[in-house]
């Protein structure tokens, strides 16, 4: 966890910059930066749910307790990592306002 979190927080002030600069439009820059804000809450928000809850089928022993919750977000992540790799090789697409224009002749 603090691997992952040692490697998360060098790189979130670029993601946030990578946001607002993949538009030439300013307001729809400021619409991604706010994004990112919201996801990130919504992220923590889900993710503290799902700890609690795997923390809690661990019943009264720490132990058990501690090792839902460890084998529990390992497996949310491997899950995640394939999710991300599979996505990483669709066909991408350019933006609307990057899109190549047509010449009516």
């Amino acid at each position: 966890m603090f691997a992952a979190g040692a490697g998360i927080g060098p790189a979130y002030p670029h993601l946030s910059v990578r946001a607002m600069s993949s538009t030439q439009n300013p307001e729809k820059g400021g619409r991604a930066a706010a994004g990112i804000a919201t996801v990130t809450s919504l992220a923590i928000a889900f993710g503290t749910a799902v700890a609690g809850m795997l923390m809690n089928l661990g019943g009264d022993s720490m132990l058990d307790a501690a090792r839902y919750m460890l084998f529990g977000l390992g497996l949310i992540c491997a899950i995640d990592t394939l999710t991300a790799h599979a996505a990483n090789h669709t066909s991408r697409t350019q933006p609307a306002d990057q899109a190549p224009r047509s010449r009516a002749s």
